[in-house]
């Protein structure tokens, strides 16, 4: 049973706890596929980063392809071209903003439900609930006979990205199951999807008016990112030290070293 993660990496945006992760955790893969989306903004980071992660034996770095900026997604554009390379049994999308507090107890739980699932995850309660690219896992050849359309579609229930899988797999008779595991927004969940950090770096530093999602929780997260034991880009470094100065001047009574939520940032 082969299992390939495929990840769409915006390029101006560092991730220096995943980076940890991926160090540490890449052997449960069998092979790890990232695309560079480069949006247009900067600093671009994407060389560096991959630098740092080309140590790691199983993993495959895809420049990003033409794309008709009007018209095509950008995450729908980046999975289809990862999907050409993957040769998994199961696709996995572990997005770099899902953190766990035991990657041991996730690992297990994924590979049992692998066993007795076609298609499970984290369940993003909508209108109609879908597997959320957070945290996704599908069979290959569940995934073939889909639209394969990866694209938000607001107009349909508000589904944002890979929310049409869910309802093609669902169609097609696939045995859809949330990961069984606390997903709440909570100290004691086994894994939260934090949401916003690309936004938080790109906006928040600049807009004096900027309201960070879960900004106490992101704090402790940019504090122990600037504590990840993996090389460090001097120009994120500067954008991280920055963003802990702004936090600390608004959330007045967190201290990241006693937070709650430090224990998902331990790598």
């Amino acid at each position: 049973m082969k299992k390939s993660l495929i990840v769409c990496h915006i390029a101006n945006i560092d991730y220096p706890l995943w980076r940890a992760w991926l160090n540490k955790y890449y052997t449960w893969f069998d092979e790890i596929i990232i695309y560079w989306d480069l949006s247009f903004r900067f600093p671009i980071l994407s060389a560096f980063m991959q630098e740092s992660l080309s140590d790691i034996p199983n993993i495959k770095f895809l420049d990003p392809v033409e794309r008709d900026l009007g018209a095509e997604d950008w995450r729908h554009k980046g999975t289809t071209e990862m999907l050409k390379h993957a040769t998994g049994d199961w696709i996995i999308s572990i997005e770099q903003d899902f953190v766990s507090r035991n990657w041991n107890k996730f690992f297990t739980n994924a590979e049992s439900m692998m066993q007795t699932s076609d298609m499970f995850g984290f369940l993003n309660m909508t209108n109609s609930p879908y597997i959320h690219p957070a945290c996704f896992f599908i069979k290959r050849d569940l995934l073939e006979k889909t639209s394969k359309d990866f694209s938000p579609h607001p107009e349909t229930n508000g589904f944002d990205h890979f929310a049409m899988i869910t309802q093609d797999a669902k169609a097609l008779g696939a045995k859809v199951l949330p990961m069984n595991l606390n997903f709440e927004v909570v100290p004691a969940a086994d894994a939260i999807h934090l949401g916003s950090i690309n936004q938080h770096y790109l906006n928040g530093l600049n807009d004096p008016n900027y309201q960070f999602h879960r900004g106490e929780i992101f704090m402790v997260y940019n504090y122990y990112s600037m504590k990840a034991k993996v090389e460090q880009s001097p120009l994120f470094m500067d954008m991280m030290q920055k963003m802990d100065k702004k936090l600390r001047n608004i959330y007045l009574n967190i201290d990241p070293e006693t937070s709650p939520w430090r224990d998902f940032f331990i790598i």
